[in-house]
C-alpha cells in the first residue's frame, strides 16, 4: 500500500511537471490556425500565460467574414485532477443576436479524471441559466436552461428547438435539449 501511494504521488507530481512546462501560448496558436480553417478568426487578444494556467482577455471573434462578438476573458486551468475553461463574458453582435443568447454572462466547462466519462457544463446567459454536460462514450450533449422570467419573441424563436417542461413546487420551469453527435 505504501509503495502505490509513492507512486500515485510520483504520477501526480509528473504530471504537474509536464502541465507547468507545456508551451501554452504555441499551442494556443496551434488551435488559432485550426479555427482559421474553418473560418473563424480570434483578433487583438491580450494572451497571458502562467504554469497551471491560460488566458485570453478582449479578443474579437470573426465567423466568415463577419463580426461574431467580443470575448472578455476565456481562462484555462490546467490541473492534475481537473481541467476547467471558464468563459466570461461574451458579448454578441447584432448579426448573431437572433441565434443566440446576446450576452453570455459566464459560461465553465469542467473536466474531471473523478468522472471520465463527462464534461461538465455551467452557464448564466440573458435566457436563463444553463447546466448541463456531455457524455464522451456516448457523445450525448444534454442541456438545461432554466428561463428568465421575460423572454423577448427573438429569445422564443431560439427555444422552440428546445423541450419544455411546465414547472411545479418541486422543480422550477426549465427548458431542456439532448443531442446526439
Amino acid at each position: 500500500m505504501k509503495n502505490f501511494l509513492k507512486l500515485f504521488i510520483m504520477i501526480l507530481f509528473s504530471v504537474g511537471v509536464v502541465i507547468a512546462t507545456l508551451p501554452k501560448k504555441n499551442l494556443y496558436y496551434l488551435l488559432e490556425h485550426h479555427l482559421s480553417n474553418q473560418d473563424i478568426i480570434i483578433s487583438n487578444e491580450d494572451i497571458s500565460s502562467h504554469p497551471l494556467s491560460f488566458s485570453i482577455s478582449n479578443a474579437d471573434i470573426i465567423y466568415k467574414d463577419i463580426p461574431a462578438g467580443m470575448l472578455q476573458q476565456l481562462r484555462l486551468n490546467l490541473y492534475p485532477h481537473q481541467i476547467s475553461l471558464t468563459l466570461n463574458k461574451f458579448i454578441m453582435n447584432d448579426s448573431i443576436k437572433n441565434i443566440l443568447p446576446a450576452n453570455i454572462d459566464s459560461l465553465q466547462l469542467r473536466y474531471s479524471i473523478l468522472a471520465p466519462s463527462k464534461i461538465t457544463i455551467e452557464g448564466k446567459t440573458d435566457f436563463g441559466t444553463i447546466e448541463g454536460d456531455f457524455r464522451l462514450f456516448d457523445q450525448t450533449l444534454s442541456l438545461v436552461l432554466y428561463p428568465v422570467d421575460y423572454l423577448t419573441p427573438n429569445q422564443k424563436n431560439v427555444l422552440k428547438f428546445m423541450q419544455y417542461h411546465q414547472g411545479n413546487e418541486e422543480s422550477p420551469r426549465r427548458y431542456t435539449y439532448e443531442y446526439t453527435y
